[in-house]
């Protein structure tokens, strides 16, 4: 099993004090053919890597306006060792968001062990969540490449979220999908078939639509809220051409939104995907905004969830939602996704767009609710390295 070590994205040259280790790292990024001095290479975060008895690997994530490959090397007490750097999405620009100019590399160096102090190895206690500080790009007032990164980045989020796991699997869903396997729990179906089948990197489920029903109840009087929509839930199985992924993190080299880009190499075997079979699992994406033709699409009633489920959903609902009232003088929900509709839907057209309304958007949403970014949008320029 892989450990993970993470390292701070905050200097230019890492120093780490581990007992009366000190280890010095430096990354340095050769300019390829369309680089030059005005796409540097920013650092976002970058860990370390156990990988055999034998060797040791420093990956790191960092964004760049678009460029051919090109050579990095890692100085770790002085000694250069030679890596590779990976686009994260398959093109960039791609032909799905062509003004997106920015986009987000895997810089990956591999050395022999006896450079690490094996004090790197101790590991931090486990938690089941971590608070990431995920900042927004340097910027002048001349430029704002975050107008040109996609989705503030998202790739580049979920490969963070895989290097940071130390879990075994790990789930790439939206908040609003409900991903299951029949007659048992994912963790447990998971678990058996990766041990009977070593080769399996990651589980593909296919996706269905999940049509949203009007919310019973009201959060004014949170006994009032069911979830009985979901017992006969409208489903269409052919509205959604995307899947979602539960990966072994120790198998993924780059994992995108849908699917895995490139597995990691192993000497005894090759790593792969499983398809979960619709009979067997399938992820339902409770969708709020629907494309035309998935508001026009044929929907059939399915029975989705056992009244036993929603009796769990409901208690649960009902206990957080309860220590939230304690908390919040009012429980409300502001217009905020219709909001957020309306500011991306143009986002293809304009070159300034790369769904990222906190930028273009920013005089309207702020209106409406009570923000918290990962970095509070102040001294966003200190969280990069510049290569």
């Amino acid at each position: 099993m892989e450990m993970q070590f993470r390292l701070t994205p905050r200097a230019y040259l890492f120093l780490a004090l581990l007992t009366s280790a000190q280890i010095l790292l430096v990354f340095y990024c050769l300019a390829g053919v369309r680089a030059s001095s005005h796409s540097p290479m920013l650092i976002h975060s970058s860990f370390f890597n156990y990988v055999s008895s034998e060797k040791v690997a420093f990956q790191a994530i960092g964004f760049s306006k678009c460029r051919d490959q090109g050579s990095v090397f890692v100085q770790v007490n002085g000694e250069m060792f030679p890596g590779t750097f990976d686009v994260l999405r398959d093109k960039c620009p791609s032909k799905f968001s062509p003004y997106c100019t920015w986009n987000a590399y895997r810089i990956y160096v591999e050395m022999p062990l006896k450079q690490i102090p094996l004090s790197l190895l101790q590991v931090t206690k486990e938690g089941l969540v971590t608070i990431v500080n995920w900042p927004d790009l340097p910027k002048s007032e001349g430029s704002n490449p975050n107008l040109g990164v996609y989705r503030l980045g998202l790739d580049s989020s979920h490969l963070d979220c895989v290097l940071r796991s130390k879990k075994k699997f790990v789930a790439q869903v939206d908040f609003d999908d409900y991903m299951f396997v029949r007659g048992k729990t994912l963790l447990d179906y998971v678990t058996e078939h990766e041990k009977t089948h070593p080769e399996v990197g990651s589980f593909s489920f296919v996706r269905g639509t999940l049509l949203k029903q009007p919310v019973h109840g009201s959060l004014q009087d949170i006994s009032s809220v069911s979830f009985e929509e979901f017992r006969k839930a409208s489903v269409c199985d052919e509205c959604d051409y995307n899947k979602k992924v539960i990966v072994v993190a120790d198998k993924v080299d780059i994992i995108l939104t849908h699917r895995v880009k490139t597995f990691r190499k192993n000497e005894v075997m090759r790593f792969g995907t499983f398809e979960i079979p619709m009979e067997v699992g399938v992820c339902y994406h409770a969708r709020y905004a629907l494309s035309p033709s998935q508001q026009k699409a044929n929907y059939q009633k399915v029975n989705l969830f056992s009244s036993r489920v929603i009796a769990s959903l409901t208690e649960k609902f009902i206990e957080i939602a309860g220590e939230l009232a304690n908390t919040t003088a009012k429980l409300d929900i502001s217009p905020t996704v219709d909001l957020l509709e309306e500011c991306t839907q143009n986002w293809r057209l304009s070159p300034s767009q790369c769904k990222a309304p906190h930028e273009y958007c920013w005089s309207k949403l702020i209106t409406v609710d009570r923000w918290k970014f990962a970095n509070d949008r102040v001294g966003s320029n200190k969280q990069y390295v510049t290569l």
